[in-house]
């Protein structure tokens, strides 16, 4: 996909992978859902990536109101068939609570087993309650080589809807706030290497620069020596 700004992409019936190297944004400028994978019909894709975009300012269904549903990122999906999902490179940013409860959702009720990779990405200035909305419990979750900045009041509650459980989610290589720990985590979720709670040290976020500073711990600390997040250095030092 070229450079350029989107208001949304749909796809169904297809294994496919969508991908950018170009400055590509996805913006559902708050009305829109930014990606909608598969129609919940039998001719749904088994497969799907989708790689390197900006996703920004989506909105779920009905949002905001008293039936607000589903997330920026929704997979309608009912075949019968495991599934593979795996989102890389991707920038998560100016999601706001009431306008979509979750940032990734995943309706495919009628699949024995789904597998869920998050890698090298980055979610920043959302203020959802939620990072999945999962219509069943039985997934594999990896997420590794991510930047997970949520706001520090939000617990991780917001993985799961009404589960009192996660699914099997392994984590690694990837940073969360300071004010996280590993006792934060629900049962179901393995802490892997280089799991971090400090400030990824964005060089100017209010500004929408989502790089990393020199000084960044999310620099070369991603598996096999990796930057952490979709961004690479942008900056000198940041003092703090």
């Amino acid at each position: 996909v070229a450079a350029g700004t989107y208001d949304g992409i749909s796809i169904s019936g297809k294994n496919i992978t969508v991908m950018t190297t170009e400055n590509a944004v996805i913006d559902g400028n708050n009305t829109n859902q930014t990606v909608q994978i598969g129609n919940g019909s039998s001719e749904s894709l088994t497969n799907f990536e989708i790689n390197g975009f900006t996703l920004q300012a989506g909105a779920g269904v009905g949002c905001p109101g008293d039936y607000c549903e589903f997330g920026s990122v929704m997979i309608d999906n009912w075949l019968d068939a495991p599934q593979s999902y795996i989102f890389k490179y991707l920038k998560f940013i100016n999601h706001y609570e009431g306008v979509t409860p979750g940032l990734i959702s995943i309706d495919d009720r009628n699949i024995d087993s789904r597998d869920i990779l998050i890698e090298n990405c980055t979610f920043a200035n959302n203020q959802n309650t939620k990072l999945f909305e999962l219509y069943s419990i039985v997934a594999s979750i990896e997420i590794k080589n991510s930047i997970i900045d949520i706001p520090d009041e939000l617990d991780l509650a917001y993985w799961l809807d009404a589960w009192d459980s996660m699914p099997n989610t392994n984590i690694s290589y990837s940073v969360f706030p300071a004010s996280f720990s590993d006792e934060s985590f629900p049962d179901g979720v393995t802490l892997g290497a280089n799991v971090l709670y400090e400030n990824p040290l964005f060089c100017n976020p209010d500004s929408g620069d989502y790089t990393l500073a020199e000084n960044s711990p999310c620099v070369g600390t991603g598996e096999n020596g990796a930057d952490m997040g979709s961004f690479g250095v942008g900056c000198g030092i940041i003092n703090q």
